[in-house]
């Protein structure tokens, strides 16, 4: 919500009310979307903040419900990783299983335009928004997470460690939070590196049917409504 008001006042908006509406998961690459029963509480929950909330607006009354002071920080340092690095290694977590048929819909659908097409199968680039819409919309299920690329991000979060507990840094003469952020940078860019060389090779024509997928999330639930028709957002590449 702060990134919209920050945006909105970029633009030249005065910004006089605001509030952060609590939504069901979409990170379905961990758990099931909710269930019927949880959906319906979280409605009559939210319901009743969004009617607050006209009245607010109605009477003229400014409100900026924003995040609390002691969560700013720590959030916006989560926020700021996962939107500059970790939504773009998560990207590459994803690969496709036996039950693609070629049709792109995950490549026409995708709002970013960051679903490529490479030897008959997807591949993700590096601008990954993480909106799901790929894996919700395939009409065969066949979008799955690779376990071999998940190991690929964590095993250089090993690796530093290791090197951060046993082996003499270049960064030990400098201050311990500068030294810290040097080896989580230091991380990134081995994970980076791993999970880049990894899609690759489980996407390429020539070595694709060598590699491991793993998949990870066949009988993960999606949120396609039965006979949802989406409209195409662009052509595949």
């Amino acid at each position: 919500m702060i990134q919209a008001i920050v945006w909105l006042v970029l633009k030249g908006y005065r910004v006089r009310n605001a509030m952060a509406c609590e939504m069901p998961t979409n990170w379905i690459l961990a758990v099931n979307p909710p269930g019927e029963k949880d959906v319906k509480v979280l409605y009559e929950r939210t319901a009743e903040r969004i009617e607050k909330f006209i009245d607010s607006l109605l009477r003229e009354e400014k409100s900026l419900s924003l995040i609390k002071p002691w969560w700013a920080i720590p959030c916006a340092l989560v926020y700021c990783l996962f939107v500059f690095i970790g939504r773009r290694i998560a990207g590459k977590w994803f690969v496709v299983n036996k039950r693609c048929d070629s049709c792109r819909q995950c490549s026409r659908q995708c709002p970013q335009g960051t679903i490529k097409w490479r030897s008959g199968r997807p591949y993700w680039g590096w601008d990954c928004q993480q909106c799901f819409r790929c894996i919700n919309l395939c009409p065969q299920h066949a979008i799955e997470v690779s376990a071999l690329t998940l190991i690929g991000t964590f095993i250089p979060l090993i690796v530093m460690h290791y090197i951060y507990r046993h082996i003499p840094s270049p960064f030990a003469g400098q201050s311990r939070p500068l030294a810290m952020s040097a080896h989580v940078l230091c991380y990134f860019i081995l994970a980076a590196v791993a999970v880049g060389v990894i899609h690759h090779l489980q996407c390429s024509s020539l070595t694709g049917k060598y590699v491991p997928r793993w998949p990870l999330t066949g009988h993960r639930a999606r949120y396609k409504e039965p006979d949802f028709e989406a409209p195409e957002r662009g052509e595949p590449a």
